[in-house]
């Protein structure tokens, strides 16, 4: 493993999945490859992707360095020198604190951080101007040195941590197929338990689910991470792509194991999916420990995001963004067996005036930022530089969201990408707007979609006529 120090990345970005995440920040240590060298890496895909398009090929050996010295310029520049750009979003939320992703495309603390020290640099910034942290780690660094430790600790004092540790079963002979380079997860275990004794907020992440290695011994896996005194377990599901398929181990994991093809990858059927959710919620809930799942499942579940917020220190909750996903339909799904009609006025603007400091500014959005402006991709870039409101970011991104793939007449939003909401349009196919011509949403449970509806399925968003509508007795 080598590092390119030459072309650093970018010093801070919009946070990926901004709206069910909450997570307004982020910025990698390190990013294009991992020495954890886990075969399911979805980084690792789209890093191959990004390359090809570039007509480059993909080096496993080479990570790249995050650039800490324009955090700390910017730093010095908002908190010492009270200076700052109000049309910058990322300025923004430093000024205000808000929480900062670490990890989203390289393990922060991977093995080769103890020599390299990008990552405690950074935390010593971060504990400095009081910024919160949350890292995805599997803990190689944290459990190899004491000092880097010692550190999250520290920041975790002056600032608040959040520590995600990926560990997707306790039975390190069947993971060690899937992840040959990773901790074991004996000490991923034991990591968890030292850091919540140290008063660190940690969840534990099945990510991904791996048939015959998370469900194997699940109850006791599952007990096993309650026991650390972690915050809430996350769950999510395995994503097989088109790239990887061309591996045959991964070719013959799919058939094996009997994984459905949807949009563009193949996943477990969800029967599997829930069931391994709503078994570790029985044993979770009891131990006073929360669980996850994606978005997607909202209504199911009343989640939508990587962490059960409301179990951490007031440090991480006051840092979030908001509103978000669960933020808006939090009423909804208190009356989750009606059907409802989601206006808006009614849904989303009441939400927006929680939040009025952020929602009056004006951001300047460039190709750094303008990931939140769409609302299903956390990877689509804007080259174009415009102004946004803050209100604007929120509404367009949760609520209008872009004209959908080839179907360029259909608006939707980040809104339209749980499952049991859908865009309504007329008998013509004409997409039905209110009088302000916002989009008008409807949810509706999944007995009233089993028993009286036939909708049809856009490339981007799920549809309903108001015909259909009128059949269960809705008229808008």
């Amino acid at each position: 493993m080598y590092f390119d120090k030459f072309r650093p990345l970018s010093w801070i970005t919009a946070g990926l999945r901004l709206w069910s995440n909450k997570i307004p920040l982020r910025f990698d240590s390190y990013s294009s490859a991992c020495s954890n060298n886990c075969s399911y890496c979805f980084s690792k895909q789209m890093a191959y992707g990004n390359l090809a398009r570039q007509h480059k090929i993909y080096d496993p050996k080479m990570i790249k360095i995050g650039n800490i010295v324009h955090i700390l310029n910017a730093c010095k520049l908002i908190f010492e020198e009270q200076k700052y750009n109000p049309k910058s979003y990322q300025q923004y939320w430093l000024l205000h604190r808000g929480l900062i992703e670490n990890g989203t495309m390289s393990d922060p603390f991977l093995k080769e951080e103890v020599e390299m020290r990008n990552t405690i640099n950074f935390m010593q910034i971060a504990s400095n101007y009081g910024l919160p942290v949350y890292f995805n780690t599997k803990g190689n660094a944290l459990i190899e040195s004491e000092e880097h430790f010692d550190m999250l600790c520290n920041l975790n004092k002056s600032s608040g941590s959040l520590v995600d540790i990926s560990i997707s079963g306790n039975n390190n002979k069947l993971l060690k197929k899937f992840e040959p380079k990773a901790p074991p997860s004996t000490k991923r275990i034991e990591l968890m338990k030292r850091l919540t004794d140290n008063g660190v907020d940690v969840i534990a992440s099945a990510r991904p689910i791996i048939k015959g290695v998370t469900d194997f011994d699940y109850e006791n896996y599952i007990g096993e991470l309650c026991d650390t005194g972690i915050n809430s377990i996350h769950l999510r599901t395995l994503i097989i792509s088109g790239r990887q398929l061309k591996v045959p181990f991964w070719k013959n994991y799919c058939k094996e194991n009997k994984m459905i093809f949807k949009n563009i990858s193949y996943r477990y059927p969800m029967d599997y999916f829930v069931d391994l959710f709503e078994r570790a919620q029985k044993i979770a809930k009891p131990k006073g420990v929360g669980v996850t799942a994606s978005h997607t499942l909202f209504f199911r579940f009343g989640t939508s995001n990587k962490c059960d917020y409301s179990k951490t220190s007031n440090k991480i909750q006051n840092s979030l963004f908001r509103p978000g996903i669960d933020d808006v339909l939090h009423d909804t799904y208190k009356h989750k067996k009606n059907p409802k009609v989601l206006y808006y006025d009614e849904v989303l603007k009441p939400q927006m005036k929680k939040n009025q400091e952020f929602m009056d500014h004006r951001f300047l959005m460039t190709d750094k930022t303008s990931t939140l402006i769409w609302s299903s991709s956390c990877v689509r870039k804007n080259k174009q530089r415009f102004i946004m409101k803050g209100e604007d970011i929120v509404k367009n991104s949760i609520w209008q969201g872009w004209n959908a793939g080839i179907d360029r007449h259909l608006m939707n939003g980040y809104l339209a990408s749980i499952n049991g909401i859908y865009i309504v349009f007329d008998n013509k196919g004409k997409q039905q707007l209110d009088d302000n011509k916002n989009i008008i949403y409807v949810y509706i449970p999944d007995e009233y979609k089993k028993q009286n509806i036939n909708s049809t399925h856009s490339r981007k968003a799920d549809v309903i006529t108001t015909k259909e509508l009128k059949e269960i007795g809705i008229s808008l």
